[in-house]
């Protein structure tokens, strides 16, 4: 799983953001169905595996459910610190409980 492109890499900080400035992301998935989930902020979710969003999807999230791929727009509205960065990871519980944590 990753946005904009890279991969994610556990041992280091993925995405670089600017406070106040709304971003565009591309999350794709090529690990199976996982849901996405950053903390600290919400998004908008623009559309889920090329297509339009259902009507539960619309509003402001949290989560987002990613098959393939989901877009979305997201602003950072805090300031993060390099030993405390906004962090995101699929809040899938087995996975929690085995470190696999997407920061």
């Amino acid at each position: 799983m990753g946005i904009n492109g890279p991969p994610m890499d556990m041992v280091s900080i993925n995405e670089r953001v600017r406070l106040g400035q709304w971003e565009r992301w591309l999350v794709k998935n090529d690990d199976g169905d996982h849901p996405f989930h950053v903390y600290g902020c919400s998004f908008l979710i623009l559309s889920q595996d090329d297509g339009s969003v259902s009507d539960e999807e619309a509003g402001w999230k949290d989560n987002v459910w990613v098959n393939d791929s989901a877009e979305s727009i997201v602003r950072f509205e805090h300031s993060a610190l390099e030993k405390q960065p906004y962090m995101y990871q699929c809040p899938i519980l087995v996975h929690e409980d085995m470190g696999w944590r997407m920061a």
